[in-house]
């Protein structure tokens, strides 16, 4: 059985799905709005929504589809589980994003910074952490470099 890999390009900020030829296929990506052929890289793309993402899975719901992790929470249960990882989610704690937002909690504090500076760190590691929608135990630095660039390329945040 064939089947159709859906990822994220990050740089891009764009769904890419691939899949072998099938004529099938070709018709039912062509019915997506926003729909891109690149042959050079050969794989279709499309504009990074929630909208986008669920009519992708709809179209090739009776396929074998492989969904990139950081696909696999949609958008809108993104902020659920950060609720839930920082243990703000029906009483039940996810234990590294919460250990992990208290240690940080406690070494802002340590090092004497003010509420407001405090509050703003921890905003930031949220974004962070949603941005992926992952255990924070489970990101390392290449997840850090992807996400800066990101933030550089599509937010349009300095380095300065």
């Amino acid at each position: 059985m064939a089947s159709v890999r859906i990822s994220k390009d990050i740089q891009q900020d764009a769904i890419v799905v691939t899949f072998s030829y099938d004529p099938k296929f070709v018709a039912k990506v062509k019915t997506i709005e926003g729909h891109r052929w690149h042959p050079d890289k050969k794989y279709w793309s499309f504009p990074h929504s929630e909208h986008i993402l669920k009519k992708i899975l709809s179209v090739f719901k009776n396929e074998n589809i492989h969904l990139d992790s950081t696909l696999q929470v949609s958008f809108e249960q993104r902020s659920d589980k950060l609720r839930k990882a920082f243990g703000l989610l029906g009483g039940k704690q996810v234990p590294n994003q919460a250990q992990i937002t208290e240690a940080v909690k406690k070494e802002l504090k340590l090092r004497g910074y003010s509420h407001k500076t405090q509050k703003a760190y921890l905003h930031h590691i949220e974004r962070y952490i949603s941005y992926f929608a992952k255990d924070p135990k489970e990101l390392d630095e290449g997840h850090i470099r992807d996400y800066m660039l990101y933030l550089i390329d599509k937010k349009k945040v300095s380095t300065d």
